[in-house]
């Protein structure tokens, strides 16, 4: 599986930010969206963490990151098509009616990706079928690598014109200390995830987990903190993926706070909540849907975009349950311009779930460990012992006012050995989002979905 390439580049630290030396520097909550995937935890018997803060031991290696993947284009698509199918079922998963919900999907797929780079036979298989990697070993993970570059592309874009702009995508991988990695899997992450292995003492569960939070903290600019816990990396633990995402972007057309007034929310049973609601009058791309209303909230720079969907309240669960990557998709290819009355609610939310009972549902159970017949094989990554995932745990912030949209997300897997002026406008359209609906926020180029969610009661 190792593969060269005369384009490349060493990422220093693990970093996957394209063109940013400034890897680590923070930025205020303004306008911001983040997201981290502490992807995998694998353990054995013993587990490690970073030795020394930000400075510890590092297994990479010596391939630098593949900035020219030379993927064909349809490669591209098939991946965040497959990605996108993967969003919509996992959200099917996990969405309770009751219950607010948010997730970054990429951040998972990017964290289990990087585990399926170290997963053989029928563990490689369920990965593949419950993720959709359908492009393989060979395609994807060089897929990977060009749709992290194309995002980072788009996000120089953005920083052009909003100064509060800030997209990265960061890939860290923790082991115990002289823990054997196989070459093509250390070649693997470096030339497509831009980060080797550090040492991390699995043996002082705390103190690895501290190291690792200390990461998320610094990756999701704190807005997801204490991830883990020492219970969470027991002393079997003997590799943690991580992938971190982090999305600062301000509206391109800021809502007025002046027009923020509390509203009724109409609840599932009828009830109704007042809520601080948003307002705003502006052109924007719109359509509805046998009663499903679907609007467009750009981002400065035209790069990235949310896009709500608000079903017919009497037909809530049928649009959703019908809602899969393709209807989506159509979804958003319907929408044309029209003048906007629109109200939103400022939302906040945080979310936290274990994945492992979601995933076997999905049908990934070998890798767990639980499928009697045949072991979990994970010998892509170390053949000193047997390696099995633990559990997939995703935390999740979401903040949403007139000026920004700021959200974090971490996802851990931890794995254990086995063992101006013109014409009047015309009258606008009053679209009032007052009933649950949906959200992704996604990029406008590939149309990958960084971020979905639920808004049952603000």
């Amino acid at each position: 599986m190792a593969r060269k390439d005369e384009n490349q580049w060493a990422a220093s630290g693990g970093s996957t930010r394209h063109g940013d030396p400034d890897f680590f520097r923070r930025f205020g909550w303004f306008g911001s969206l983040a997201a981290c995937s502490l992807a995998l935890a694998l353990t054995a018997c013993s587990q490690a963490t970073p030795d020394q803060q930000w400075h510890p031991a590092e297994q990479r290696s010596t391939l630098q990151r593949n900035l020219s993947p030379a993927i064909p284009a349809q490669d591209l698509d098939q991946l965040v098509a497959d990605n996108s199918q993967f969003a919509m079922e996992l959200f099917q998963q996990l969405r309770a009616k009751e219950s607010n919900l948010f997730l970054s999907p990429l951040s998972i797929s990017v964290a289990l990706a990087m585990t399926y780079a170290g997963a053989r036979g029928t563990t490689a298989e369920e990965i593949a079928s419950t993720l959709h990697f359908d492009l393989g070993q060979d395609g994807l993970h060089p897929a990977f690598d060009q749709l992290t570059l194309d995002l980072a592309a788009a996000a120089d874009q953005a920083r052009a014109v909003d100064s509060h702009f800030d997209w990265s995508m960061t890939n860290s991988i923790w082991s115990k200390p002289d823990y054997p990695i196989e070459q093509d899997f250390l070649d693997t992450l470096a030339l497509d995830y831009g980060t080797g292995v550090y040492e991390a003492n699995f043996d002082v569960p705390q103190q690895a987990a501290d190291q690792i939070n200390r990461w998320i903290e610094q990756e999701t600019h704190d807005r997801i903190q204490d991830m883990l816990d020492a219970e969470a990396l027991p002393r079997t633990t003997r590799l943690v993926l991580v992938n971190a995402i982090y999305f600062n972007a301000s509206w391109a057309q800021a809502f007025d706070k002046t027009n923020t007034q509390n509203r009724p929310f109409f609840l599932f049973d009828g009830s109704q909540v007042d809520v601080a609601t948003m307002n705003l009058v502006a052109d924007l791309r719109y359509n509805e849907v046998d009663g499903m209303k679907v609007v467009e909230f750009p981002y400065k720079g035209n790069q990235f975009s949310m896009v709500v969907v608000m079903p017919d309240p009497a037909k809530f669960d049928a649009q959703v349950n019908a809602l899969d990557a393709s209807s989506l998709a159509g979804l958003v290819a319907s929408l044309r311009t029209k003048r906007l009355d629109v109200t939103l609610p400022k939302t906040h939310v945080e979310s936290k779930f274990t994945l492992k009972k979601v995933f076997e549902t999905m049908g990934m159970v070998t890798p767990f460990g639980d499928n009697r017949e045949v072991p979990p094989d994970f010998s892509g990554m170390t053949t000193k012992e047997e390696l099995q995932i633990q559990e997939v745990i995703h935390q999740t912030f979401l903040d949403v006012d007139e000026e920004h949209t700021e959200a974090a997300g971490t996802t851990v897997v931890v794995m254990k050995a086995d063992a101006g002026m013109g014409p009047p406008p015309p009258t606008p359209i009053v679209v009032h989002f007052d009933h649950p609906f949906l959200f992704f926020i996604k990029d406008q180029k590939t149309n990958s979905i960084l971020f979905f969610g639920q808004i049952v009661q603000p």
